[in-house]
């Protein structure tokens, strides 16, 4: 479990620095809290659409093309940092 930690780590990093670059596009404070609650069929249709593309990407790297020099850890650790990531 530990082996995925820094992919975790570094996925919230990104996404922390991501939101602030994407404020500071739209001209916005670059650390907001939101206020608009997002519910209904909408906010459930896109959590489905971002799931299931995310869980594509994780079974694409499974079933990708290796390397020659790739390990079967390396390919595991990839496969669990996107998981991870999702």
């Amino acid at each position: 479990m530990w082996e995925i930690a820094p992919y975790v780590v570094v996925q919230c990093v990104c996404g922390v620095a991501g939101t602030i670059l994407a404020h500071l596009m739209f001209d916005l404070a670059p650390l907001a809290i939101g206020t608009t609650s997002r519910t209904g069929a909408s906010q459930l249709l896109a959590e489905a659409v971002a799931t299931f593309s995310w869980v594509g990407v994780v079974v694409g790297a499974g079933e990708a093309e290796i390397d020659a020099g790739q390990t079967r850890f390396e390919r595991r650790n990839l496969r669990r940092g996107l998981l991870a990531s999702a």
